[in-house]
């Protein structure tokens, strides 16, 4: 399938993110991949379509507490915040739609309450982690 170039009307999807990923976003939204892959993680970045609330995220899944995100929304009371990535080893990526703030934050097995921004640089770490999960896991890539 070939890259869909984001239009003039998704553009302020980008002011979500950090800046440097908005090289990759200007020209693609997302990679899609087949189902059976997305219900045991991406591990590579969503596509605008596919930022579905975390709360929707959360209510999708047996295995989470009852009120996992009480410390997320008390947080960011009334923001929307959706999920940017799944990884396939219990990681989760996500960002705040409404203050559009370019931080990404990190969840490691559904500990809502204990989530951290990824630390700086964003790209690189991304970069490594990325590339870490094209090749397999060898390597611990610490997101926060």
């Amino acid at each position: 399938m070939a890259p869909r170039y984001i239009n003039d009307g998704e553009q302020h999807y980008l002011t979500c993110l950090p800046v440097e990923l908005h090289g990759c976003y200007a020209k693609m939204d997302g990679i899609t991949l087949p189902a059976l892959v997305e219900e045991s993680g991406y591990d590579l970045p969503l596509g605008f379509n596919n930022w579905r609330s975390l709360s929707n995220y959360c209510e999708a899944q047996d295995s989470i507490l009852k009120n996992p995100l009480a410390k997320i929304n008390s947080d960011f009371p009334g923001d929307d915040i959706r999920l940017f990535m799944k990884g396939s080893q219990g990681d989760l990526l996500f960002l705040n739609f409404t203050r559009k703030d370019g931080i990404l934050y990190h969840v490691k097995n559904h500990d809502f309450d204990n989530y951290h921004p990824v630390k700086s640089p964003v790209g690189e770490v991304l970069d490594r982690y990325f590339a870490n999960a094209v090749r397999g896991f060898p390597e611990v890539v610490a997101l926060t």
